[in-house]
């Protein structure tokens, strides 16, 4: 889980505030039923959000998700 906040805080610093699954799964080398899985753990906590845009799902952080990838990066 800690990836997928690291990877999309990343993508969020260079401008890409959404990041389709397909493209996560692939940097992080998981299959997509597992991201799924992950993601909706990490939506119930409100540190993601998952969206359905142009016919794929994309992710992207929420403020509260910012804020603990901010945290985990000062650690």
């Amino acid at each position: 889980m800690l990836s997928i906040l690291e990877l999309l805080h990343a993508e969020q610093a260079q401008g890409r505030t959404q990041v389709s699954l397909a493209v996560i799964c692939k940097r992080l080398d998981i299959r997509m039923s597992t991201l799924q899985r992950l993601m909706t753990a990490l939506s119930e906590q409100a540190l993601v959000e998952v969206l359905m845009q142009k016919d794929r799902l994309v992710a992207s952080l929420t403020s509260s998700g910012e804020e603990v990838s901010l945290a985990l990066q000062a650690a």
